[in-house]
């Protein structure tokens, strides 16, 4: 599926907070894990180049490869090209602020998660541990059950193949009103209500081909942080939420909420384009 995994770096070591993920990904996929940073001239990359080898080899990652790519431009579009050839998995560390930092800053994580590349990214969020990463729970997709999960479904069968990971889907939902009769009175009450649409956006996942997932229906005001509580708990490997440009709007998976679960998550999160 992917032909080797891409992690972009800069000039801070929280950049390389992505490496243990990138190569534990590339690992389960038996292909190659690339460091990748964005310079503006020869000497700036191989002073970059430098710093990043030194890390790695004192880390114990003596087989991932260290490249530059010189541009001005930023990190999304500089390495656009790169990600055109093949099918490449980008992984990448990312911060809760946009301030400063070509790669690690908030604005890379938002223009991964809202814009560019069309495809897959691997995030790691602030959040998740530091240190050595391995694949040993399932693959946790965050549904949307007011849109067609439809064109999300494939992307994740592919996934979970490809790292043979078991899926798993949840929903975050309001609790249904309900109308009450108790003692004379009237009115309504809150009550849960298993989601349909995550039932039947299961069903047809099985239809492609993986094992049939475990579904589960939440419920809470903070939907984002809800999916990342449950993720905690549930011990799973990776998130996958769906994303588009900032024009889309929905209630989960879209936008901002995409963002804010990468930023929130324990574990790193799969962000994969409605294009896919």
């Amino acid at each position: 599926m992917f032909t080797e995994v891409i992690i972009p770096f800069d000039e801070t070591a929280a950049s390389l907070r992505a490496v243990p993920v990138g190569v534990a990904v590339a690992a389960r996929l038996k292909t190659g894990a690339v460091c990748v940073t964005v310079a503006p001239s020869l000497a700036a990359a191989a002073g970059l180049e430098a710093s990043a080898q030194q890390w790695l080899e004192a880390s114990g990652y003596h087989d991932v490869v260290v490249t530059s790519v010189l541009s001005e431009s930023s990190v999304c579009q500089a390495l656009e090209p790169m990600l055109r050839e093949g099918h490449p998995l980008l992984v990448v560390a990312t911060a809760t602020h946009s301030h400063s930092r070509p790669v690690v800053g908030g604005s890379v994580a938002e223009d991964l998660v809202h814009y560019s590349p069309s495809g897959y990214a691997l995030l790691v969020g602030p959040n998740v541990p530091a240190g050595s990463f391995s694949l040993k729970g399932p693959l946790l997709a965050a549904i949307d059950t007011e849109a067609d999960p439809g064109s999300f479904l494939a992307p994740m069968t592919e996934v979970a193949t490809a790292l043979a990971l078991e899926p798993s889907l949840v929903t975050v939902m309001n609790l249904a009103q309900t109308p009450m009769f108790s003692m004379g009175r009237t009115g309504t009450e809150s009550v849960p209500v298993e989601s349909a649409g995550l039932q039947h956006a299961a069903y047809r996942l099985a239809s492609l081909g993986t094992a049939a997932p475990d579904c589960v229906t939440l419920f809470g005001g903070d939907r984002a942080q809800t999916v990342v509580d449950y993720a905690r708990v549930s011990g799973v490997s990776v998130l996958m939420v769906a994303s588009r440009d900032r024009g889309g709007v929905s209630r989960l998976v879209f936008g901002s909420a995409a963002l804010e679960i990468v930023q929130r998550a324990t574990v790193p999160v799969f962000v994969v384009h409605r294009e896919v």
